[in-house]
């Protein structure tokens, strides 16, 4: 299972670049998230540039997260980025989103995805979201 970082403004490219543009109304650690179509630069050559590819199934606001397995710059180095948040992971299995589903009948394909240890992302977030949403969740089923 490869392990990948998200991105945030500031994250530096292989060839000297920087992010320049992300969300921020969502934040890791006060810094904007980065998405997909984000405005970064190059280290080589000048202008701006966007970020290309993103994390299948994460997004924000209508707009795919960047992450280092998935996006790198649309600069002519088509550099990969150096993420600064390594706390902030997710996971994925090599074979991921590789297959497009043919099924037709919908919950028959979501029982498959459900029961496939494949096409997870796995989140380890370490800033106590998960436990702040078991409690949401033990709250209203209380109600």
């Amino acid at each position: 299972m490869a392990k990948g970082y998200y991105l945030v403004v500031e994250d530096e490219t292989t060839c000297g670049g920087i992010i320049i543009e992300g969300d921020t109304t969502h934040t890791l650690f006060g810094r904007a998230v980065a998405r997909e179509e984000d405005r970064v630069t190059c280290g080589k050559h000048p202008g701006t540039y966007y970020i290309i590819g993103h994390i299948p199934g994460d997004k924000i606001h209508g707009r795919n997260f960047a992450g280092t397995l998935h996006s790198k710059s649309s600069c002519p180095c088509e550099a990969e980025f150096i993420p600064s948040m390594v706390d902030d992971t997710y996971d994925l299995t090599p074979s991921d989103y590789s297959k497009p589903s043919t099924q037709t009948d919908e919950s028959a394909d979501n029982n498959n995805q459900a029961n496939s240890p494949k096409n997870q992302i796995i989140c380890t977030h370490t800033d106590g979201a998960l436990v702040v949403a078991e409690y949401i969740v033990n709250e209203i089923k209380r109600m």
